[in-house]
């Protein structure tokens, strides 16, 4: 068989998997985001969590409408705030990756963490000091349907070896959710979007921490 033939069998059994990822939602962009939450939904076959296991596992076959996963980053108060009364007008559930480090961080610390860690705010946006999801929110998140995943401790990327370093944020970050959650996550993505097969470490760490899905730039691969 054929390069090409593997590949058109592949899709055949696992249909190829939109995602369309957002960082901010500000409250002035509101507009803008529910004229393309809209769109999305018009045209796509929106995955929650159990719906991208059924479609992983073969258990579902292809819809009318081709699939999509619809996923937020870095754990930030405007998804919630802008993104999720949208969300639930429209009748979508999202995919909600949150650095642990980040929503776990006293509000007066947010800021400084971020800066160290690459994520970026929008100064003035929330006075009080809090920029990202609290640990009640998302509770309430998950128990309405959205997923949570995980998004290293601190938006860490996949690089380096060193078990002693990967591991607080790969399997760290799972202890994490179950301490907000009271149960593990399936999903896990890295900062920049590592995939599968480029750091054997991260693969194996992965696999211990019990995650599923591993959301990278290029696709969402089964773990383990």
């Amino acid at each position: 068989m054929s390069e090409v033939d593997r590949a058109a069998a592949s899709l055949a059994r696992h249909p190829a998997i939109r995602a369309v990822n957002f960082h901010h939602t500000p409250h002035r962009r509101a507009d803008d985001l529910e004229r393309q939450l809209e769109r999305l939904a018009r045209h796509f076959a929106v995955l929650d969590e159990a719906g991208l296991e059924r479609l992983m596992t073969g258990e579902t076959g292809p819809a009318a409408r081709p699939p999509l996963v619809i996923a937020f980053y870095n754990g930030l108060r405007d998804n919630l705030d802008v993104a999720v009364p949208i969300l639930d007008r429209l009748g979508l559930k999202a995919w909600f990756f949150v650095p642990t480090g980040f929503v776990l961080e006293p509000a007066e610390m947010q800021v400084s963490f971020a800066g160290r860690n690459a994520i970026g705010l929008i100064e003035g946006d929330y006075p009080d000091g809090r920029h990202a999801l609290s640990p009640a929110e998302m509770r309430a998140l998950a128990a309405s349907g959205h997923a949570i995943a995980a998004h290293t401790r601190t938006h860490a990327k996949a690089s380096g070896t060193d078990e002693a370093a990967l591991g607080p944020e790969i399997v760290g970050a799972q202890d994490d959710m179950r301490a907000i959650l009271g149960r593990p996550v399936a999903g896990f993505a890295f900062q920049s979007g590592a995939p599968l097969g480029d750091n054997p470490v991260a693969d194996a760490l992965l696999a211990r921490a019990g995650y599923r899905f591993l959301f990278s730039n290029l696709a969402i691969q089964r773990v383990g």
